[in-house]
């Protein structure tokens, strides 16, 4: 919601208080026990941050609907019943995170009138549709997917994609851009990053004050405290649940000195079963341990509870951040946290499948190329 929010306000095209706004949700990739909670979340962040005329949710069934009716009828009659859907036929501004998913692919074919602007993933980044693996980020969420429904799903789902021919957007709006694979042909408008800062600062009174005034008790305190960004690498198919927790357990055994309190900050698409059997594991191992799961916390961005503890200076070195995804760079580039990346390469050949054995690796490097870039850019 951030990297949308912060497109919105850094738009070249001045925001209208009098036009109507719709928000439409869909592909949340959560586990999908978690979906409708996942969603009532999105629903509390968006109403903090924008007022809305309507919030649509488009689940899993509807988007395979859609995919079926494009692949039985054709593509106008996907778009026709999408803005049926929706309940408007034209817009003025479409904005996507990206163009690559089915249900922007749809979008981008229903409102072909509108001026497109992407915000990037996350608080504003780019990858090409390769850099994980390609296919796998458009699928329909469940539990599990066995091989054969993986790839009848991928081979249906690139028989139904439209020919967008070049690129789509109008506009891209990214707080970091061009630090992976990929390099925009089309200029990029960069946020400011106190937009980002000050948006952070309006999600945690609106969604998650217990928590953060949870954290903020104990860490008044603690030794020291160690935040665990955790990540969906086993709901993503890319470690077995096992080998996950047993690779948090050692990357923290190896990084955090005795006696530090751990707070789990899960990522918003992690399994409740994971996040228990993770917490179970730690408090075996003898650490005391935070799990911010509830949904107040679990869904909120952590980048909103270090901008509450960044306001107690007395307590900021206390503080550890363990990071396994991109999550270290808002950290890096906002607020200035220094994060520990990645779990290594040991721990990366031991426990993640073989199959993407080498693309972490290669991620995790990158990780810390585009750190070392953004410290290179606060420098200067």
């Amino acid at each position: 919601m951030t990297g949308l929010a912060a497109a919105r306000k850094t738009s070249v095209i001045p925001q209208n208080s009098s036009v109507d706004n719709y928000l439409v949700i869909y592909q949340t990739m959560a586990p999908e026990s978690q979906c409708a909670e996942f969603v009532q979340a999105i629903e509390r962040m968006a109403g903090a941050l924008e007022a809305w005329h309507k919030i649509v949710y488009l689940n899993n069934d509807d988007m395979l609907y859609l995919q079926e009716l494009a692949a039985r009828e054709g593509w106008a009659a996907a778009c026709g019943s999408l803005a049926a859907k929706i309940g408007v036929d034209r817009i003025d501004e479409l904005y996507l995170s990206k163009s690559r998913m089915l249900g922007n692919q749809l979008l981008l074919q229903t409102y072909r009138a509108a001026r497109k602007i992407c915000y990037g993933d996350g608080i504003g980044l780019n990858f090409s549709r390769r850099y994980f693996g390609g296919g796998s980020a458009e699928l329909p969420v469940k539990e599990s997917f066995s091989k054969e429904e993986l790839l009848q799903l991928a081979v249906s789902m690139r028989q139904v994609r439209p020919e967008m021919g070049g690129d789509c957007f109008d506009q891209y709006c990214l707080l970091l851009p061009n630090l992976f694979d990929e390099t925009m042909s089309t200029a990029v408008l960069q946020p400011d990053k106190a937009v980002f800062r000050e948006l952070f600062a309006q999600l945690a009174p609106a969604t998650g004050d217990a928590s953060i005034a949870r954290v903020l008790s104990r860490l008044e305190t603690a030794e020291s405290m160690v935040f665990i960004l955790t990540c969906n690498f086993s709901e993503f198919g890319k470690m077995s649940l096992v080998d996950e927790v047993a690779a948090y357990r050692e990357f923290v055994a190896m990084k955090c000195a005795p006696g530090s309190t751990l707070v789990i900050k899960p990522h918003p698409r992690d399994s409740y079963q994971k996040l228990s059997a993770l917490t179970d594991e730690l408090l075996k191992d003898g650490w005391e341990v935070l799990l911010l799961g509830a949904q107040d916390s679990l869904y909120l961005p952590f980048e909103a509870i270090i901008s509450r503890c960044l306001e107690f200076q007395q307590w900021l070195s206390k503080i550890k951040i363990l990071t396994f995804s991109t999550s270290c760079l808002s950290l890096e580039a906002i607020f200035g946290m220094p994060c520990t990346r990645g779990f290594g390469a040991d721990i990366v050949q031991q426990r993640f499948f073989s199959a993407s054995v080498e693309s972490r690796l290669r991620h995790e490097r990158d990780l810390s190329e585009a750190v070392a870039r953004i410290a290179k850019n606060l420098e200067t």
